[in-house]
């Protein structure tokens, strides 16, 4: 799975992850891990254009997150629920980042420091230029 990726280190200057890829990665644990393995692959310095969905407009009271939480947990669905989770089209694993601030908390942890990132106002897909925070070794 894209979760599992094995890339050589430091081979690329530039990685591409779509929307499709980096939201449909069930939590926050596995996209982190993912991005960790990402920022290996890259050259020191080295930029990645990530492509994401975001939904800064939906606020479900915490009762709602408390028994979404709670049925995943129950039907062996996604145990590891987070705001923003969903299924999206009634079968598909899906995402959306609740909050500017946790998306970029989540690129940080992956060893990444946003140059740019975009939330247009009458989409649900952002975008980030975000670049990799490793040093060359000497």
């Amino acid at each position: 799975p894209l979760t599992d990726l094995s890339l050589p280190e430091d081979a690329y200057d530039i990685v591409w992850l779509s929307s499709g890829m980096y939201s449909c990665i069930p939590s926050r644990k596995k996209r982190i891990a993912m991005l960790r393995r990402l920022n290996v692959a890259l050259k020191p310095g080295g930029f990645m254009y990530c492509e994401f969905q975001f939904d800064f407009i939906r606020k479900f009271p915490q009762y709602a997150e408390t028994v979404k939480k709670a049925l995943a947990l129950l039907l062996l669905g996604n145990t590891r629920y987070e705001k923003g989770d969903m299924i999206w089209a009634g079968f598909e694993f899906l995402h959306r980042f609740p909050s500017r601030e946790a998306l970029i908390e989540e690129f940080a942890a992956g060893g990444f420091a946003v140059r740019s990132i975009d939330f247009p106002p009458d989409s649900v897909r952002g975008k980030a230029v975000i670049q990799s925070t490793r040093l060359p070794i000497e």
